[in-house]
């Protein structure tokens, strides 16, 4: 005799994923149908989706993979997922805050700098970019305010001008209309790996050719056993949008990840960052290989 309405009653954001959610009013949309109660049928559809997924897409916000979160994968890194259409990483040391990656609008940038300010008031001293994407550097302004180093690899000017010059890419990943054409001052191009000491924290710094682009830079926080590995493994040689990439490069950058034995690996994406682990990378090279 419970009332199917009250399903979920407290705050089921907390408790369950947005794809189960969805789904699960997808299902009572059915059973509302069944008992004959159309409007709270239709209320459950909108409520659903229609789609089983945690991915939305909007027109103001863009593609988003998960909600947003700042989730902390190792002491003292926080990754700011689902606030935009890629992520980005704040790493605090005891001079201030390294940011990795740049997210596609200054807006969606400052949004995860608020939730990092309920943690910390440390200014942010360097930003370092994994590669030229977009969605990686577009919110670049809202993080350089504290005058912070821009780092990027050598072949980062390259890859921009590549970028700037080719087709707008989905048009909902860029929420607002916004172009995807975009200049980048770096202070620091990195052509070979090199080792900085920030706030007491070693990042060691490693150019790579990878599957995605041609200015891939891995950075590996040996102390914290963790990698950043930029939009490497974008399934799987170069974004959908850019004719670039090459399997020989993915296979190189794999090898060198593995090398370094990390413990967590934080990809440019949230799906990526849970589906394509530092134990899932032997048995997907080998299978690439084959």
């Amino acid at each position: 005799h419970r009332d199917l309405h009250s399903f979920p009653t407290r705050r089921s954001s907390d408790l369950f994923p947005p794809g189960l959610l969805r789904a699960a009013y997808e299902g009572l949309s059915h059973a509302y149908e069944i008992l004959g109660r159309t409007e709270e049928a239709e209320a459950a559809r909108g409520r659903s989706g229609r789609l089983i997924t945690d991915y939305w897409v909007t027109a103001d916000d863009g593609f988003r993979f998960v909600p947003h979160k700042l989730a902390e994968l190792a002491p003292g890194v926080h990754v700011a997922q689902g606030y935009d259409f890629s992520d980005l990483a704040f790493v605090v040391t005891a001079d201030g805050i390294v940011v990795v990656d740049a997210a596609t609008t200054p807006e969606h940038a400052a949004a995860a700098l608020r939730a990092l300010r309920e943690i910390t008031e440390l200014p942010i001293t360097h930003v370092i970019l994994t590669h030229a994407h977009f969605d990686h550097i577009g919110g670049l302004d809202a993080l350089t305010t504290d005058g912070a180093t821009v780092i990027a690899q050598a072949n980062f000017p390259g890859e921009l001008r590549n970028q700037n010059s080719g087709p707008a890419p989905f048009r909902y990943l860029l929420p607002g209309g916004l172009s995807h054409r975009i200049q980048v001052a770096v202070d620091h191009l990195v052509s070979k790996p090199e080792t900085l000491a920030i706030g007491g924290v070693e990042f060691v710094l490693i150019p790579i050719a990878g599957g995605g682009t041609h200015d891939g830079l891995i950075i590996h926080l040996p102390d914290r056993e963790v990698v950043f590995t930029g939009d490497m493994s974008m399934p799987y040689l170069g974004a959908p949008f850019f004719a670039e990439g090459s399997a020989e490069g993915l296979f190189a950058a794999m090898e060198t990840v593995m090398a370094l034995h990390p413990r967590q690996l934080v990809h440019g994406h949230a799906g990526l960052t849970e589906a394509y682990t530092i134990e899932a990378f032997p048995g997907l090279l080998a299978a690439l290989r084959d």
